[in-house]
C-alpha cells in the first residue's frame, strides 16, 4: 500500500507541475500584426520560473484572433486591431490556459487584447538601472563603432573587456530600421556581431570581451525587462 501511495503522490506532483506551466494571461511587445494573428515577444513568459541568470531572449509567440476577440486599452475604451502597432506592449488574455513550453503547443486564441500605457524610457534611466545592478560602464570614443542613420551612439567598456554600444533613435520605427541596417552591415562585412537588446527608441549592442561573463548578459537583459514593465 505504501508503494501505491508513493506512486500516486509522484503522479500528483507531475500533474501539478504540468498545470503550473500553463498560463491564461501574459504580456509582451508586438512584433507584427497580420490578418487573424498577432505575434508578440513572449520571452518573459518563456523564462518565467527559471533560476539563475536569464539568458534566453527573442521568443516570439503567435496568437490567433477571431471575430470574438475583444480589443481595448487598460482604461476599458474599445479599440480595433489596427490600433495595435509594432513595439507597443499588449496584455493577452487567452480563451483557455496554454502551456508555452510544450513541444507542440498548438494554436492559442485571444479572448481579449489590452493595449497598455507605455512610459517613455530615457538614456539616463537605462544607464542608472545598469549601474544599480552593479554593472560598471566606462565611456570612451570608439572610432570603429558602426554609425546608424539618425542614431546617437555612445560606447562603454565593461569590466570583463566587453563593449556596450547604446544607440538612441528619434522613434521606435527608426530603431527597428536601424537594427535591420546593423544586421545587414554585420553580414556584408563578415562581422561576428553582438547581442541586441531592444527597448522603445533604444538599441543596445553587447560585444563580448575575452573574459566575457554570462552574468553581464543576464544583468543587461534583466534591466531591459524591468524597464519594459508598465
Amino acid at each position: 500500500m505504501k508503494r501505491v501511495g508513493v506512486a500516486l503522490l509522484v503522479v500528483a506532483v507531475a500533474l501539478t507541475g504540468c498545470w503550473e506551466q500553463k498560463t491564461k494571461t501574459f504580456q509582451g511587445a508586438v512584433e507584427r500584426v497580420e490578418n487573424g494573428r498577432i505575434s508578440l515577444n513572449c520571452s518573459d513568459e518563456m523564462n518565467r520560473g527559471k533560476r539563475g541568470a536569464i539568458d534566453a531572449i527573442g521568443y516570439i509567440c503567435d496568437i490567433e484572433t477571431t471575430s470574438q476577440t475583444v480589443y481595448r486599452d487598460e482604461d476599458g475604451s474599445d479599440l480595433k486591431a489596427s490600433d495595435f502597432k509594432t513595439g507597443e506592449v499588449v496584455k493577452v488574455i487567452l480563451t483557455k490556459a496554454a502551456d508555452f513550453h510544450a513541444s507542440k503547443p498548438g494554436k492559442r486564441y485571444a479572448e481579449t487584447l489590452i493595449l497598455l500605457h507605455q512610459d517613455d524610457v530615457t538614456r539616463q534611466d537605462i544607464l542608472r538601472a545598469l549601474g544599480e545592478k552593479g554593472l560598471k560602464l566606462t565611456a570612451y570614443d570608439d572610432p570603429d563603432v558602426i554609425s546608424l542613420t539618425d542614431a546617437k551612439a555612445q560606447t562603454f567598456v565593461l569590466e570583463d573587456g566587453g563593449e556596450l554600444v547604446v544607440y538612441e533613435f528619434p522613434s521606435m520605427l527608426a530603431q527597428e530600421k536601424g537594427w535591420g541596417t546593423l544586421m545587414h552591415e554585420w553580414e556584408s562585412t563578415g562581422h561576428r556581431g553582438g547581442t541586441n537588446f531592444n527597448l522603445q527608441r533604444f538599441l543596445l549592442i553587447l560585444y563580448a570581451g575575452q573574459n566575457a561573463s554570462d552574468s553581464t548578459l543576464g544583468t543587461i537583459q534583466q534591466v531591459m525587462h524591468n524597464l519594459a514593465k508598465y
